[in-house]
Parts: structure tokens; sequence; C-alpha cells
């Protein structure tokens, strides 16, 4: 393997654990309250955040190279032509100026109260073929404030280096930029014609065995993207999506945490993962789609799975689980699915039902998710990393879930996502709230970034609308929201 730091020449493939990243762009919204009625204000914070990414380009030229798509879905590194080494944007119309800071702010800047349609924020596609950017930032106009998207590309990137891009783009407006703030991209040491994918019928064969052996994939028939939900039914369609963010007091947390009587090192990630599950199931319920499963490889039908078996799926970072661990910019990520009863998610969320009865359901599916993350050690990595390397396309490569069913949950944490990185926009110096931009898969939850010194943590929460309403009147649910409520009414 080869890393860079100047503009490859003339391109690379990126290696075969980027090749299953998201064919699309890591986004993020960072609000700024500002007076944008000056003009000469909008364009001095534009040209500030414009200079301070070229300072980090000057330092990390990868960030200036493009990304594209061959034929048969690898994903190419190239040098990006002159005029199209620095992405970044500046949006000011009739349709940004009719968005109100005050408005959004009241809302929590929750993605519901934006029409991303209308706002057209570019997530930088791979699929639609073309170059794209591997890192940059669009800037919007507002009344009252500014809307500031910076993203790196997924497949040069995941979640933990978002973070550091953050951390460092932010230290470059302070005029704080350290030159090893960002590690290199990591690259295929081999041209593009020459990938780390072994192809042909004996690799063929060797992917359907792993296959069988890592049942969170599933062989994608559509080939659009990699890591793409099942979809099994197209024709049944996802209904009126709508998120909500919640937040929840630290201290509520923990509260809990020790009326479970669970191990004092039991992390954040996988309580609220566990009490999120178990409301969402309860306001799904009602739902009427029902098949959450994809036959595995070789079945006929889905019947040869539980019907009545729940799932979580988490995203894991497994760059800290292997060895060596991997220092370079690059998408290290698998999955961790989680299995529990369906019904044993509805009595740890059932308000008919006693505290010790809910509060022992509970315990089970913490149990269910500690042992799913648990078990995401070096061979299980390994295996998958195997896996990759033995698909002719890595399109070809789906996940076994299907975000309409009532009973799965997808969970993330962007927790520690530079919650605390402080911003010059070139007017004022801002810590401002980090938001995640669209509004993702039905039952879907994640964890937003949060300060250190934060009292509370807040949770984006994704449902259908029926579903939404039934989660919003969930008076246990509603219990955690409230600081110093007894957590047993």
């Amino acid at each position: 393997m080869a890393s860079v730091s100047s503009y490859p020449s003339p391109s690379y493939a990126l290696p075969s654990a980027s090749q299953i990243g998201p064919r699309d762009a890591i986004l993020v919204m960072l609000p700024f309250q500002l007076d944008t009625s000056n003009k000469n204000t909008v364009q001095k914070c534009y040209t500030h955040l414009r200079d301070a990414f070229v300072r980090v380009q000057q330092l990390f030229p990868f960030l200036g190279s493009q990304l594209r798509q061959d034929a048969k879905g690898i994903v190419i590194m190239t040098a990006a032509p002159d005029n199209e080494k620095t992405y970044f944007k500046l949006r000011n119309d009739e349709y940004t100026k009719s968005i109100s800071y005050e408005h959004l702010e009241k809302a929590e800047f929750s993605p519901s109260c934006i029409e991303w349609t209308q706002l057209s924020i570019d997530n930088h596609s791979l699929i639609g073929g073309g170059a794209v950017p591997i890192a940059g930032a669009e800037l919007v106009v507002i009344d009252g404030g500014l809307l500031f998207f910076p993203f790196i590309h997924h497949c040069a990137g995941d979640g933990a280096h978002m973070a550091r891009f953050l951390e460092t783009f932010s230290a470059a407006t302070r005029n704080k930029l350290e030159p090893t703030s960002i590690p290199p991209l990591l690259i295929s040491a081999t041209s593009q014609h020459k990938t780390q994918i072994e192809a042909g019928s004996e690799g063929t064969k060797k992917f359907f065995q792993l296959l069988r052996q890592c049942p969170e994939y599933c062989y994608n028939a559509d080939c659009k993207t990699p890591c793409d939900f099942t979809m099994r039914e197209p024709a049944h369609p996802i209904a009126n999506k709508h998120s909500e963010i919640f937040a929840i007091p630290k201290a509520n947390i923990q509260q809990l945490k020790n009326e479970l009587g669970t191990d004092a090192r039991l992390s954040t990630f996988i309580f609220l993962a566990a009490l999120c599950w178990s409301h969402v199931a309860d306001a799904r319920k009602t739902e009427t789609y029902q098949d959450n499963t994809h036959p595995p490889p070789g079945a006929k039908h889905s019947a040869e799975v539980s019907n009545n078996t729940a799932r979580m799926i988490m995203p894991v970072d497994w760059a800290k689980r292997v060895s060596p661990q991997p220092e370079s910019f690059g998408y290290y990520v698998v999955f961790a699915v989680a299995s529990v009863d369906y019904n044993v998610l509805l009595t740890a969320s059932n308000p008919t039902l006693s505290h010790d009865e809910r509060k022992s359901a509970l315990a089970k599916v913490i149990d269910a998710i500690k042992k799913a993350i648990a078990a995401v050690d070096e061979a299980y990595v390994l295996k998958r990393m195997d896996l990759i390397k033995h698909a002719s396309d890595p399109r070809l490569l789906g996940l076994n879930f299907d975000t309409r069913s009532k009973k799965d949950m997808i969970f993330n944490t962007w927790q520690w996502m530079s919650g605390d990185a402080q911003w010059n926009v070139g007017a004022k110096s801002i810590k401002p709230i980090l938001r995640k931009t669209n509004i993702p898969s039905p039952g879907s939850g994640l964890i937003l970034p949060a300060q250190r010194d934060a009292k509370e943590l807040e949770i984006q929460i994704n449902l259908p609308g029926d579903s939404m309403n039934n989660f919003k009147k969930d008076a246990l649910f509603s219990g955690f929201l409230k600081d110093g409520t007894n957590l047993r009414d």
C-alpha cells in the first residue's frame, strides 16, 4: 500500500476496505447566527472560510483530488483539474433568504424544517458517473444567519476522519492549523487497471462462500451502491419520513444505568441504543410492513429466519480492533448486528407492565447489543475484508436489512464529532452545533455531536409520520427527557 500527500498521477484505486464505502459524501450542517443584511459581512465570511479551506488543502493536497467510479464499481482517485481543486460554493438566492435562522433555532435545527429538494445541497454521489471532490464545503446565506455544509466523501473517510477534518478545518479558521492534523489518504499501490478485487469464477465461488459466513451482508442485484439496504418489495413505499431531535439529560442516563445494576463500564451508546430501540419498536408496532429478512444466499424464502426476530445494525469503526492499526484516511467500517425476540422489545417499553418487568427486558436488549459489538474482533474484521476482496464488483455487496421493517433499527453515534470545535467565521468566533443533513432511513437513530461539558445528549430519531406521532406520545420515553423526573413513572 502507499499513501499520498500529493496528487496521484495518473490515477489509483482506493484499497478494498474503502471500496464498500457509500457512494456519497458525509455532509454536516453548522448553523451560524449572523446579520446577513450586510453583503460585505457575508462576503467577508465566505472569503475567510474559503481561504481557511485552501490552507488545509495546501498542507494536505489529497483533499483537492477527485474520485470517480469505473464500469466495474471500482472507486478511483484522480488528480483534479486546476480549476476544480477547491470545491467551495456560496449560495444566496430568494429561496435561501426565505429560510429563517430564528425558525430553525426554535426547531433545534431539525432536518425536517428544511426542504432539502429545494435547497439542493450536492451529496456528490458517484452513482451518476463523473468525478466528485474528496472534500469541500457549501455556504448558504439565510435570513439572520449562515448554514455551512463541509464534507468529505464516504469512500475517502469514515465518521472518525470526518471529525479530524472538521477539527483541522476549524483550526485553520482560527489561524491555528497544525501540519500533522490529518494523516494521508491510503490508496492502492497499483493503477486503476489493477485493483485488489479478485475476479473470475474462483473468486465468485469464494465470494458466495464468505457471504454465507457474514449474515449482515447479502447479494445486491441492483448493483448501484455497496452496503445499500435491501428493499425486497420496491412497490411498498416508505410513507412520510419524519425526523425529530430529543434531548436526554446525562443525569437521567446515569440514573437508569444505576437502577439497572449494569456493568459500570457499560457505554452510553449501548444503553441509548437499547432504550431507543425498544421505544421505537413500540411506536412502530401498528405498521403493516412485516418482512424484515432477506433470504440467506441459496435460500428460497425468508422463512428460514424467524419472523419474530428483531435486529439492530450498528456501524463499527474497526481501525482500533486490528493490528497494526491503520492510521491513514479510509473507510474502516463493518457492521455489528444485535438480535432479540421482538416481544422482548415490546416488553421493555410497555407502560402497562411493572417497572421490574420492563427493566428485566431492557437488560436483555442491552446484553444483546453489548455482545454484538464485542464480537467485532480482528477475526471478524479480516473475514469481511476477505469477502470484499472476492467481490467482482463491490456494489454487489448489500446489507441484509430492509429499513421499512418495524422490527429493525439502525443506530449510530456522532457524539464525539468535533462538538467542541471553535470556528472563526470572519465576523466572530462561534462554537456551533452540528446537524445531519436530510432525513435518513426510517427506523434509524443517531446520537448527535455534543460538547464535552453538555448536560444532555441529543438523539435524532427518524420514523414514518404516524409512528413518529406515536413515539412523541410515549409517556415512558418522554419521562427520560425531563430533568429530575422519576424514571419509575
